[in-house]
């Protein structure tokens, strides 16, 4: 059994705190949250300090994660947007528009040098939608639809 032990108790936004992810390798915290923006945390001597506040999603960010090299993160809120900004340079790099309720979750796939992929989890329809954003381009296009199965609760 491996034993927890909290570091820190913080407000860390406004509202609730709905998606975390920490950046591979590092001591860096990235939460989104209900009040609609992405901050990134340094842990230093057991606490956390608020290095960045990402702002522009709308509705609440309901999920983030980050490629494994760390570079650059993706967030997915409600307002069926995708955002993948710079780690570094904290500058917006693609906004991905989905249609409403299309966009409940979001995850890197493939990093290389030519090309990122990004997958999103749609929402009503079942879907998951794969981009790849090539190297010097300025949008992921869409590069697959996956039609997922629907699953029926046994309470149905």
């Amino acid at each position: 059994m491996v034993r927890a032990t909290s570091l820190q108790k913080t407000i860390a936004h406004d509202e609730g705190v709905w998606a975390t992810a920490w950046l591979p390798g590092s001591s860096q915290l990235l939460t989104g949250s209900v009040d609609e923006t992405v901050k990134l945390w340094q842990l230093l001597d057991d606490k956390l300090e608020c290095s960045h506040t990402f702002t522009g999603m709308a509705l609440g960010v309901i999920a983030i994660d980050v490629d494994p090299t760390g570079t650059y993160a993706v967030a997915s809120s409600l307002d069926s947007t995708v955002r993948v900004f710079g780690v570094e340079d904290k500058a917006v790099k693609h906004i991905i528009e989905r249609q409403p309720t299309e966009s409940w979750g979001t995850v890197f796939g493939e990093v290389s040098a030519a090309s990122t992929q990004i997958a999103v989890a749609g929402g009503s329809k079942g879907q998951a939608y794969v981009y790849r954003g090539a190297a010097g381009t300025d949008e992921p296009e869409l590069e697959m639809t996956l039609d997922l199965p629907q699953v029926r609760s046994c309470w149905s």
